[in-house]
């Protein structure tokens, strides 16, 4: 039906579509409710930011409410944040209703048009924003860079292990070690540009390795401490995928696939740590400096792509981290248990990404504070036949990251209509890592030239939170001279 000018004092029950399109964008219905699972067909003007409008008042909105807009001119505003209303509800009601929409065409790579709902009012309103992939891609780099500093670089102690057997006349040695690891990884996140909030995903696989050499004393050379100073060399390197859509988490049965944002990143890091372990204590303290490179690359889907074909950008972290636990006897079982508790904080920044077109995505400085706590239910089984034990565990560990959001702007310093984007993107947060593995230690006497002790060992994790779903394995070794 029909219902360009009209006012209605009773609810209006829509099952068909309800038709107030005559290329003309004053049309006014208004009504004391609506119900029913129906479609409303509106104009709306695009360069004036102006619509028909549906204004409710005396009683709720309820239903699954469907829009089909008639555009009524090819130009449009190129400011972001202009917003017209579409349907004006009444506040004091209980609107409980779901919403979708044909998608706006003439949104374009930079500035798009979608419904939302206004978070004050309630109101529905068309709104132009920044291309929600704009706001994806710093989704992107905020949780590949959370990945990198809280799953693959998460807080790990360096391999250090104790020599199982004094020797009187040697309390002291060179210790060398490497760890490979590897996994794959999901997370995702919200973007916030002031307008409307985006999701984002990110699907990850990664792998890399590290090695270390220290100074080693044993024995409480150090009034009663086992010390250990060392520094340590590493390497990441992954691929990162992620889909770009438009429309917003409120309406997101109305997003289309627009673009997809594929990565590589490579890291390279280095740092220096001490360890100390006296009775049943154990603690350890590590810097690092990290440096990533990235080359990102936009592929379009449905309109246009980002202006971003092989992109090249870096960061740079400065990180101090640092753990401490203690050993725990099960009555006399053999078992242990072992409490843990640390936490990594850095300092990163994050070089500008120039789109090809003039845009620039330019990063706030900020920061990581990741803290953990866990527990490790242990037992080590020695076969002093072939000198040599055996140690199996299970480790549950919680970590959190109470650093602010990844903050960002948008902006054309060409164009004065195209207002500054301040973006804001979610890292990580918390999530859960559970832990099985074994480690083998065996007594040497020349099989490895003047090495005294060959320590190895073995895990995978399973880690799994509100952003975070991910599976990775490490494998380590160390030879003690």
């Amino acid at each position: 039906m029909n219902l360009h000018d009209m006012t209605i004092g009773g609810v209006l029950t829509n099952t068909g579509d309800v038709n107030m399109q005559n290329r003309n964008d004053s049309g006014r219905l208004n009504v004391a409710g609506i119900a029913g699972n129906g479609e409303y067909r509106l104009d709306l003007d695009l360069e004036q930011m102006t619509a028909d409008r549906i204004t409710v008042s005396g009683g709720p909105v309820t239903g699954n409410l469907s829009f089909d807009f008639d555009i009524l001119s090819n130009s449009t505003v190129n400011r972001v944040g202009e917003r017209v209303t579409i349907m004006d509800l009444d506040p004091s009601q209980r609107n409980s209703f779901t919403f979708g929409y044909d998608p706006i065409s003439l949104s374009s790579a930079r500035v798009v048009y979608e419904m939302v709902r206004n978070p004050g009012s309630g109101d529905l309103e068309v709104v132009s924003g920044t291309n929600p992939a704009i706001g994806a891609l710093l989704g992107n780099v905020a949780l590949t860079h959370s990945l990198i500093g809280s799953v693959i670089n998460r807080p790990n102690s360096p391999y250090v292990v104790g020599m199982a057997y004094e020797d009187e006349e040697k309390p002291c040695g060179i210790g060398s070690w490497g760890r490979a690891l590897g996994g794959t990884a999901t997370a995702n996140g919200a973007t916030d540009n002031g307008v409307a909030s985006y999701d984002s995903e990110v699907k990850a696989k990664y792998y890399g390795m590290q090695v270390g050499t220290d100074l080693a004393c044993f024995n409480g050379h150090f009034n009663g401490w086992n010390m250990a100073f060392g520094a340590l060399l590493g390497v990441n390197q992954g691929t990162t995928d992620q889909p770009n859509y438009l429309g917003t988490t409120q309406n997101s049965a109305s997003r289309t696939l627009a673009s997809i944002t594929t990565s590589d990143f490579d890291q390279i890091y280095g740092g220096v740590y001490v360890t100390a372990t006296k009775d049943n204590w154990t603690v350890d303290l590590q810097y690092r400096h990290e440096v990533t490179n990235f080359d990102i690359d936009n592929r379009a889907v449905a309109g246009n792509s980002l202006g971003l074909s092989d992109a090249n950008f870096s960061s740079r972290a400065n990180t101090i981290s640092g753990a401490l636990s203690y050993m725990l006897p099960i009555a006399e079982t053999g078992w242990q248990f072992v409490p843990s508790a640390g936490f990594a904080w850095s300092k990163f920044s994050i070089d500008d990404i120039r789109f090809t077109d003039g845009y620039k995505l330019e990063f706030e400085d900020g920061d990581r504070k990741v803290g953990f706590f866990g527990g490790t239910v242990t037992k080590t089984y020695v076969d002093m036949a072939t000198d040599s034990a055996l140690n199996v565990f299970a480790t549950g560990t919680y970590y959190k990251d109470f650093a602010d959001e990844t903050r960002s702007i948008f902006s054309l310093e060409s164009d004065p209509d195209f207002a500054p984007q301040y973006l804001k993107s979610d890292h990580l947060g918390a999530y859960t890592e559970v832990s099985v593995g074994a480690n083998y230690v065996k007594i040497l006497s020349g099989q490895f030239g003047k090495a005294r002790q060959l320590s190895a060992g073995t895990r995978i994790d399973a880690r799994f939170g509100d952003n975070l779903d991910s599976v990775g394995v490490t494998g380590q070794i160390r030879l003690q001279f």
